[in-house]
């Protein structure tokens, strides 16, 4: 399963981004089929909106049920599934350069800036462990 977020930002200010996502997958991994818009996250209260003709029951609710549970709750799956990105800087889009930055998806700016939002509402010890860079013994 390939799955791609996107989120939205305010119609008047492009640069206040909002805490609600567009999720596109694609069940096939190949790239062949192409993505199938499955709904909309809203990462403040965690609710989801599915988008047209898809139920809960489908291979692609399933997908998104899966996904909102596992963003929840992530430590069920640490060491048996990874999460991987396209060489830009989840945070701003940029192309990442450091090779820290590649373990983590956040460029050296966007991951400080990421971490003091993160410190607002959680533990120093649970941000911290949520930016453990991959090993060879994790892949």
């Amino acid at each position: 399963m390939t799955v791609r977020l996107k989120q939205w930002r305010d119609r008047r200010d492009k640069k206040i981004k909002l805490p609600i996502y567009s999720v596109e997958i694609s069940m096939q991994g190949d790239r062949r089929t192409g993505y199938e818009y499955a709904g909309t996250l809203f990462s403040d209260t965690w609710r989801v909106k599915l988008g047209r003709g898809i139920e809960w029951e489908s291979r692609t609710g399933r997908a998104l049920a899966w996904l909102v549970a596992s963003i929840r709750n992530p430590e069920p799956l640490r060491g048996r599934v990874g999460i991987f990105h396209e060489g830009r800087c989840c945070e701003c889009g940029m192309p990442l350069t450091h090779p820290e930055s590649i373990d983590t998806a956040l460029g050296p700016v966007c991951l400080q800036r990421v971490r003091e939002r993160l410190l607002r509402t959680m533990t120093d010890e649970r941000v911290n462990s949520m930016f453990v860079p991959l090993t060879e013994a994790d892949a």
